[in-house]
């Protein structure tokens, strides 16, 4: 499963090529919070990934918000 938050097109279209190379799905960040989902089962042995922007060298607020809450 590959999360991802993209402002400009660049990052879903990172993490679609990541997907593709890995036959793995990704879910939009942005579209998640706006549902208030933030409960995943993840199965055994199954990646995990994250892509998004980076910001004045660090994660946007959107990413790190997600993440804190992600169960």
């Amino acid at each position: 499963m590959i999360f991802y938050f993209t402002g400009t097109g660049n990052s879903l279209y990172a993490a679609d090529k990541i997907a593709k190379i890995l036959d793995d799905k990704v879910v939009d960040i942005s579209a998640l919070l706006k549902q208030g989902k933030n409960v995943f089962r993840i199965g055994h042995k199954e990646t995990v990934g994250f892509v998004f922007p980076v910001y004045y060298g660090g994660m946007p607020t959107v990413v790190r918000d997600f993440i804190s809450t992600l169960r």
